[in-house]
C-alpha cells in the first residue's frame, strides 16, 4: 500500500521537536548560573560568619596578637548626664566653698608677697578679697592686721587681731601684737593680759616675754621686768632687744 503523500500538518510534530530543543538547551544554560550565583552567595555567607580571629590567622600567619588593654577604672554611672559647667566664682561667699577656698588661697598668697615688699595698702587689699571669699579664714585676718598695725591704723588693727582670736582663740601671735597696741596707747594692763595670755599658749615664745617687760618697767614693776627680760633671754640668747633692756633697768 502506497504512503500518505507528505503534507505541511504531518511534519509539524517533528519540527515542533527540532525547535523545542534549543529552549531546552536555554533553560539549562540558566539554572547553572542560577547554581553558580547560589553557590557565590553561599560562600560569602560562611565567610562572613566566621570569626575576625580566624581570618587573621588565615591572613596574617605569624602576626603577633595586640596587646590587652587595661582594664579601666570603675566609674559609676548611675548619674552619666554630664555636670552642668560651674560659672567663675564672684567675690561673694555665696559662690561654691571649692572655689572661693582656691581663690582666697590665692589673694592670701599674693598678699603676703606684697607685705615682703612692704607695699601694705595694697596688701591689706589682698587680704580683703580673701577674706570676702572665706570669712573665717583667721589668718587673712591676723596678717590684714599687721598690715593696718603698720599704718599706724590702730583701731582697724585691733580689730582684726580681735577677729582672729575669736576665730581661733588659742592662737598666740595676735595676742601678742594686739598687746603691742596697747603698749604703744599706754594702756599697760590690757597690754599685760594680752601677753600673758600669748605666753600660757606658747611658753617658747620670747617676744611676749620681753614686751611685757616693757609694760612692767613702764608700771614701776622692776622686778618683774627683769624676771621677764631673762626668761626672753632663757628662750633666745641671741635676743639683743631683751638685752638691751635688761642691762639699761640693771643700770638703774
Amino acid at each position: 500500500m502506497a504512503s500518505p503523500p507528505l503534507t505541511q500538518q504531518s511534519l509539524q510534530p517533528s519540527q515542533q521537536v527540532i525547535q523545542a530543543a534549543p529552549k531546552r538547551k536555554t533553560k539549562y544554560l540558566v539554572g547553572v548560573v542560577v547554581l553558580i550565583l547560589l553557590a557565590g552567595i553561599g560562600i560569602s555567607y560562611f565567610l562572613s560568619k566566621k570569626a575576625p580571629q580566624d581570618i587573621q590567622k588565615q591572613t596574617s600567619g605569624t602576626t603577633s596578637p595586640k596587646p590587652v588593654a587595661e582594664i579601666p577604672e570603675v566609674v559609676n554611672t548611675e548619674t552619666s548626664s554630664p555636670a552642668p559647667v560651674p560659672e567663675q566664682p564672684s567675690f561673694s561667699p555665696k559662690g561654691g566653698p571649692s572655689n572661693n577656698e582656691a581663690r582666697a588661697e590665692q589673694y592670701f598668697n599674693e598678699g603676703k608677697e606684697l607685705m615682703k615688699q612692704s607695699n601694705y595698702p595694697e596688701a591689706a587689699t589682698s587680704f580683703s578679697k580673701a577674706i570676702e571669699l572665706k570669712p573665717e579664714y583667721f589668718q587673712a585676718f591676723f596678717h590684714r592686721g599687721i598690715c593696718y598695725h603698720k599704718q599706724k591704723l590702730y583701731e582697724l588693727a585691733i580689730q582684726d587681731y580681735t577677729t582672729t582670736i575669736a576665730q581661733k582663740s588659742d592662737y598666740a601671735f595676735p595676742y601678742n601684737n594686739r598687746g603691742n597696741i596697747y603698749l604703744d596707747q599706754k594702756l599697760y594692763d590690757l597690754a599685760i593680759l594680752d601677753y600673758t595670755k600669748a605666753i600660757a599658749l606658747k611658753s617658747d615664745y620670747a617676744f611676749p616675754y620681753n614686751n611685757r617687760g616693757l609694760a612692767k618697767k613702764e608700771k614701776g614693776d622692776y622686778t618683774g621686768a627683769v624676771q621677764d627680760f631673762e626668761y626672753a633671754l632663757k628662750i633666745d640668747p641671741n635676743y639683743e632687744d631683751a638685752k638691751q633692756h635688761l642691762e639699761k633697768l640693771k643700770k638703774k
